[in-house]
């Protein structure tokens, strides 16, 4: 299983920092998924977005957040986001 690098940063913390195989959010676009060897991406989040990623061993992860960046580029992915406190 091919993996990239996942960075999830909340405004004073990291939340996740590792591997992962998948990466899915909503953007102002729609939906959009991410695997290893992805295009150069940059977008913002749809507010109160679900962040869902899938671990190297299988299991799926998610957090949701009330605003955010992502950026993908040489097989990293870093989303830098504000936790929504008040969806969970």
């Amino acid at each position: 299983m091919e993996t990239f690098h996942l960075s999830l940063l909340e405004e004073h913390k990291v939340h996740y920092d590792g591997d992962v195989s998948y990466c899915e959010v909503t953007t102002h676009e729609g939906r959009i998924g991410f695997k290893a060897a992805h295009e150069d991406f940059i977008c913002t989040l749809e507010p109160h977005t679900l962040i869902t990623y899938h671990l190297r061993n299988g299991s799926e992860k998610s957090i949701r957040c009330a605003y955010g960046v992502l950026m993908f580029r040489d097989n990293s992915c870093t989303v830098t986001f504000s936790k929504d406190v008040d969806r969970e």
